[in-house]
């Protein structure tokens, strides 16, 4: 029922304007000085969403961000509030949770191709297949179970920028936001979401043996993710979709020898999170 969706629905702007001054730090080998996973894991922590009711919070979430928020699909497609797609069933999902509150702050998944049907298409396959530049990159020429595709990543709106009206992407009590605003520190921090969940989704890739992931994402992130170290190389043309975007393609390898230090360390501590459960470690 619901059709393929941008990557991220998140305020990739507000990212821009604050992941810089985080990673503007000096010699790593100074203990004194505060990681970037250090900050991440003092007010988050990611689990995989491998049981019936973490996909349920999952699918919660990105009904109110997808759907309420900003629309993209009509709400009485979802009567249950949770929008969840054919291709849930064959994808590892990220929780991403507030330590304070225990609340589910964003999502990603990673759509592995159906061991049913490998050849059945990805949703970029279905829905966007004709922004693809088959010179740049052509999935018929790489073997099936090597391709995935990273979507669905979403965070809630109390998490990306101050609530300016009464209107709320999730049902946060005014005691839950208290709690949010009063970690030291915390807001200055929560713009290292959208790309600790990118990072998350590349540890991912590499779990399920996808070599090449595909992300339809707008320029403008590709562009920030470049400047930390991840290349995504643009392989098709800009098609409006929720606004401009296009697929990139993303190499796991090459972008695990590229990213910088401080967020490689990042990217070890999440891969740990997801193997355990962060929360009580």
């Amino acid at each position: 029922m619901s059709r393929v969706q941008p990557l991220v629905a998140a305020d990739s702007t507000a990212a821009e304007s604050g992941l810089d001054p985080l990673l503007q730090h000096p010699d790593l080998n100074d203990s004194s000085r505060s990681t970037l996973a250090d900050t991440f894991s003092k007010y988050f922590y990611v689990m995989r969403a491998d049981t019936p009711a973490l996909r349920e919070e999952v699918y919660r979430l990105r009904y109110e961000v997808y759907v309420r928020e900003f629309a993209y699909e009509a709400e009485e497609h979802f009567a249950d509030g949770m929008e969840r797609d054919d291709y849930d069933d064959h994808s590892i999902h990220c929780l991403l949770r507030h330590r304070a509150t225990g609340l589910a702050a964003g999502t990603v998944r990673m759509v592995c191709t159906d061991p049913a049907d490998r050849n059945a298409p990805l949703p970029f396959e279905r829905y966007c297949l004709h922004a693809l530049r088959s010179d740049q990159f052509d999935p018929k020429r790489v073997p099936r179970h090597s391709i995935g595709e990273v979507s669905r990543l979403a965070i809630l709106q109390h998490f990306r920028r101050r609530l300016t009206d009464e209107r709320k992407p999730f049902s946060i009590t005014q005691e839950q936001i208290k709690a949010i605003d009063s970690a030291e520190h915390g807001r200055e921090n929560f713009p290292i979401l959208p790309v600790s969940l990118f990072l998350v989704s590349i540890a991912m890739m590499m779990y399920c043996g996808v070599h090449h992931g595909i992300a339809m994402m707008e320029p403008r992130l590709a562009r920030l993710l470049r400047r930390f170290g991840l290349p995504a190389k643009q392989v098709g043309d800009v098609i409006d979709y929720h606004g401009p975007r296009a697929p990139f393609l993303l190499d796991p390898e090459e972008m695990f020898a590229a990213v910088n230090p401080d967020l490689y360390k990042l990217v070890l501590a999440l891969d740990q999170q997801m193997s355990r459960n962060a929360h009580d470690s």
